[in-house]
């Protein structure tokens, strides 16, 4: 079964993110564009110039500036950072959806890879990657979960959802969540490691795959008002890729379950957020009679 929203239920979501976001800037898209834009030249200063993927360190500064300064920002507008998305509502709720998205998604990437190529007589391998990195990139990935949720779905999808319908402005965010990650062909290509058309072919792969698991992040986001779920299963699935492989790796097996992963875990958490989304569009209409509620500015 589906449910489609009306117009004015859907009316009804913006206007709430529309209130979330009051006092954070009268022209939500130009702060959207100015912070993407100021990440950016962050992650191109680590990259190329600095060349910090080299380095133990790796682009950590790019990724810690970034947070230092969308909640200097907030401080200056006096605003909580429960404004996007960061606060300990229903917690409890946000993380067991994380988990069961968690064990959806990698299920069906390992568990699926490894029994398809099984049925096809290959014999699949299990391969665990660098484990002595291990602590650090704890402290990497969490500092890269937290900035990017941060910047592309609690600040940017929130001032994306002030102007503009929740599908688009998912998809706008999405966009350029895939945007962001094509630097790593092109530094590939520009440092010699790579062909053009290898570039090209890494970035077109790396774009699609980084739009995908944008759009449900947001997609969870914009059911849960919660960041903690967006985080906790971005954390876990670059963590878990980064460690364990099962080899041989076959593009378009992974293609092919990515996307059925994707679904899947789309559904999930659609069936999951169903009764909370009706209990919102609920309050939401005693609102509307009401009067909608003051907004504590106070840090």
């Amino acid at each position: 079964m589906v449910t489609i929203l009306s117009h004015h239920e859907k009316g009804n979501e913006t206007s709430q993110f529309r209130q979330k976001t009051e006092g954070i800037s009268s022209k939500p898209i130009r702060l959207a564009f100015s912070f993407f834009f100021l990440a950016l030249f962050f992650r191109v200063v680590d990259i190329f110039v600095l060349e910090m993927n080299t380095t133990d360190f790796g682009i950590l500064p790019s990724k810690v500036f970034p947070i230092l300064f969308i909640l200097l920002y907030l401080r200056h507008r006096e605003k909580r950072v429960s404004s996007i998305g960061i606060h300990s509502d229903d917690w409890q709720r946000n993380v067991f959806l994380a988990v069961l998205a968690i064990l959806v998604f990698n299920g069906i990437l390992y568990c699926g890879g490894y029994l398809v190529l099984f049925i096809i007589n290959i014999q699949p391998q299990i391969i665990f990657y660098k484990l002595d990195y291990i602590a650090f990139d704890l402290v990497y990935q969490t500092a890269n979960a937290f900035m990017e949720e941060m910047l592309f779905r609690g600040l940017m999808l929130v001032c994306f959802m002030t102007v503009m319908r929740p599908l688009k402005a998912n998809l706008l965010q999405g966009l350029l969540f895939g945007l962001w990650h094509i630097v790593w062909p092109i530094n590939s290509y520009l440092g010699g490691l790579i062909s053009a058309g290898a570039a090209i072919g890494w970035a077109t792969e790396y774009f699609f795959s980084s739009m995908i698991v944008g759009l449900l992040w947001g997609y969870m986001f914009q059911r849960t008002r919660s960041l903690l779920s967006p985080i906790l299963l971005h954390f876990f699935i670059n963590f878990i890729s980064a460690y364990v492989f099962i080899e041989p790796s076959v593009s378009l097996i992974k293609l092919v379950l990515g996307l059925v992963g994707f679904l899947l875990t789309f559904v999930t958490v659609f069936v999951f957020t169903k009764k909370e989304m009706r209990y919102n569009k609920s309050n939401t209409l005693n609102e509307e009679v009401s009067g909608p509620p003051s907004l504590d500015t106070k840090r």
